[in-house]
């Protein structure tokens, strides 16, 4: 390798280390994590396989012809908020829906006791009408939901090995030139 395809080198070197990796850690991360939505687990070592639904969830999900969608992809609001993006000097891995942490870590989620009163506003024949017609009043008991988990985004050794070749590879691309 004569000197100015040393300096070329080092130049593409210094770029991939100091953008291009980042960018790969991040394409290839948002795929890894996104495929657990369709693999309905995450990928660590190997794939583990999320807990089913309760039968009275599934139920509640059943579409009109009979099939259920895969877990957590009812609209596909919690997949599609996977995002990164680039640090100093890291990649961060982003979600930002309300219900995803719980979802990925598990855990308990607490209702406290509340009382509703509803409001009709349909007039003759069903249809919408101004005002409002006084409804019934509801009670609601203090309640507690074990939400297992189903973990879509965090650490994996299947992850890393991606990212290593894929940066291997662009290695190999810059020396063989």
């Amino acid at each position: 390798m004569s000197p100015n395809e040393m300096k070329t080198a080092a130049a593409a070197v210094k770029k991939l280390m100091e953008d291009d990796a980042y960018t790969i850690i991040g394409v290839e991360g948002e795929k890894h994590f996104k495929k657990s939505f369709r693999d309905e687990g995450f990928t660590d070592e190997s794939l583990e396989k999320w807990t089913p639904l309760k039968p009275a969830s599934e139920e509640r999900k059943r579409k009109k012809n009979g099939s259920v969608p895969p877990i957590l992809t009812d609209k596909g609001h919690l997949s599609d908020a996977v995002d990164w993006h680039k640090g100093n000097g890291s990649v961060v891995f982003t979600n930002d829906r309300p219900y995803a942490e719980i979802h990925n870590e598990g855990g308990e989620i607490r209702q406290g006791a509340r009382s509703e009163t509803f409001q009709r506003n349909r007039g003759e024949k069903n249809k919408f009408a101004k005002g409002t017609t006084p409804g019934k009043g509801f009670a609601f008991k203090e309640k507690t939901i074990e939400m297992p988990q189903r973990q879509f985004m965090g650490p994996s050794k299947v992850l890393e090995e991606k990212i290593i070749s894929k940066i291997e590879k662009q290695l190999d691309k810059i020396f063989k030139q």
